[in-house]
């Protein structure tokens, strides 16, 4: 076994739930930071529910204990990730209303554009080239309304998540020379959202209809 000195725990936070992921060297570590620097919390680091261990060339992600993915750190054990830490934010969640969207906020980010719809109708790919164009970044995949704001929306924050049909179009958006590592393979590409538009500010107002 390993060592617990030698064992983390990376905390991601939203719409007041706390999960914890388990790992051990620096590669999950700055993969990690990759997929959730912006929902990442330095809260009480919470019980592990989710786990990275190596398995000779291949990383193994499990959900208490039981594996989910095998295989390298790519886009596709990004997807799988993406999927189980949401599920598991929300699912004992009854705070307020999850909507599966992208959004982006424009005119001096007073008004929020909503994108909802389900897998594969191009969420991502509409809140990456309307983040290129100015608009400020807030989700390609889940918005969330607490029950007692309102006036208030919660967005998950993550990078844009391309598939492999959207990347020939969205790279032509990016700068010859990215200021931050993208992550792609034949999954298709992952986009720090600051790439398209540095102008980030985390944005929490309700859409202005």
């Amino acid at each position: 076994g390993i060592p617990m000195a030698h064992l983390s725990v990376y905390p991601v936070h939203f719409a007041g739930t706390t999960i914890g992921i388990l790992y051990e060297d620096e590669e999950v570590h700055s993969f990690l930071t990759f997929l959730f620097a912006d929902v990442h919390t330095q809260a009480d680091s919470p019980e592990p529910l989710l786990s990275f261990h190596q398995s000779g060339q291949d990383y193994v992600l499990t959900l208490d204990e039981e594996p989910q993915y095998t295989g390298g750190l790519g886009v596709q054990c990004a997807a799988v990730l993406f999927d189980l830490v949401i599920f598991n934010l929300l699912r004992a969640n009854n705070t307020g209303v999850a909507v599966h969207a992208g959004a982006v906020a424009y005119h001096e980010h007073d008004t929020v554009i909503l994108l909802p719809g389900p897998s594969g109708s191009g969420k991502s790919h509409m809140s990456a080239w309307l983040t290129a164009q100015g608009c400020a970044y807030l989700t390609d995949e889940l918005v969330f309304f607490p029950q007692n704001q309102p006036d208030q929306l919660l967005a998950f924050a993550r990078p844009c998540c391309i598939k492999s049909q959207a990347v020939a179009v969205i790279k032509q958006l990016l700068p010859l020379d990215p200021p931050h590592p993208l992550l792609e393979d034949e999954q298709g590409i992952i986009v720090p959202h600051r790439t398209l538009n540095p102008g980030y500010t985390g944005i929490s107002s309700a859409p202005n209809l």
